[in-house]
């Protein structure tokens, strides 16, 4: 460029073009691998277990035998080549049992969690945004539920139902639901009174719009934590139902179910050592993820200063 009044040629400073914001949830993962690497070997130890559950489904035949295929001939076999993990009392393989239960696993912590965040959300968005008497009653109701232990609450709502995976998925999102309102609430009474909300009022904006397009978004990475660290709660308790004949009727094969067999426990230890281990690696891969994720997005760990 010409200077009108120098008559000579002025460089013009080259400004950068400010580089876009990094998506959501790259950030996050990003944040995970480099700031917790516990969380992300819990990670990939969930997509492992996500791969498996998914040849399962969708391709059962790379998996060795079918889950209930029986050969009463090599019934209780010890591990070998043939079978990996042995074989059980009425000789189906074991490792093949333990692969197609990481499906039911996935459809329990999958399943019992959307449910129980999606009432909860409901319930604390409800009782923290309207308050008054309808928060009062909810609130009395939920300290009811909260009151009876999580197993025994199971235990009833199992019992008086049809047994299979559905009821099992129901009857822990009912239990995980009452428990995560409660910190939805919290968090939406917080919002509530914010300078933000406050404005969109004064604009106009009724209760329902309020909540659906300004307080459920801002809940999203409070949904996020609440959603990895009980899937892995969810997956435990189903093993529990499963262990003590309440969970996942047999023949579908169930960690818990497969922990239950005590009969041969001593003749056969391997009928537990390979659901064990399956059941262990899954609810600590959930948990170390889960408290990771906690770290990286509670709001309230982050107002606190905590680590």
């Amino acid at each position: 460029m010409v200077d009108a009044a120098s008559g000579l040629a002025v460089e013009l400073p080259v400004v950068a073009r400010p580089q876009g914001r990094r998506p959501f949830l790259v950030d996050v993962f990003l944040r995970l691998f480099r700031h917790k690497p516990l969380g992300a070997v819990g990670f990939l130890l969930i997509l492992l277990l996500l791969a498996v559950a998914a040849i399962a489904n969708f391709a059962p035949r790379l998996i060795p035998y079918g889950y209930n295929d029986q050969n009463v001939s090599i019934r209780l076999q010890a591990p070998s080549r043939a079978h990996l993990a042995g074989t059980d009392k009425f000789g189906r393989d074991v490792f093949s049992r333990v692969l197609h239960g990481a499906r039911v696993s996935v459809a329990v912590g999958f399943g019992a969690t959307a449910i129980g965040v999606l009432f909860a959300t409901l319930l604390g968005v409800l009782s923290g945004y309207l308050g008054g008497w309808f928060d009062t009653v909810l609130q009395r109701l939920v300290d009811v539920v909260m009151s009876v232990p999580t197993l025994v609450l199971l235990l009833i709502l199992v019992t008086y139902a049809r047994p299979g995976l559905v009821t099992v998925i129901w009857a822990l999102g009912v239990s995980i639901a009452f428990r995560a309102s409660r910190i939805i609430r919290g968090s939406v009474i917080a919002l509530r009174g914010a300078p933000f909300i406050e404005a969109t009022r004064v604009c106009g904006s009724g209760p329902l719009r309020v909540m659906l397009a300004h307080i459920v978004p801002n809940l999203f990475p409070l949904m996020i934590v609440i959603v990895t660290v009980d899937i892995g709660a969810a997956i435990l308790a189903e093993a529990a139902l499963s262990f003590l004949g309440l969970g996942i009727p047999p023949p579908l094969p169930s960690w818990g179910g497969m922990l239950s067999d005590r009969q041969y426990m001593l003749q056969a230890p391997w009928l537990s050592l390979a659901p064990g281990i399956a059941l262990a690696l899954t609810v600590y891969a959930w948990n170390m993820f889960g408290d990771a994720m906690r770290d990286l997005l509670d709001p309230y760990l982050h107002n606190t200063g905590s680590p």
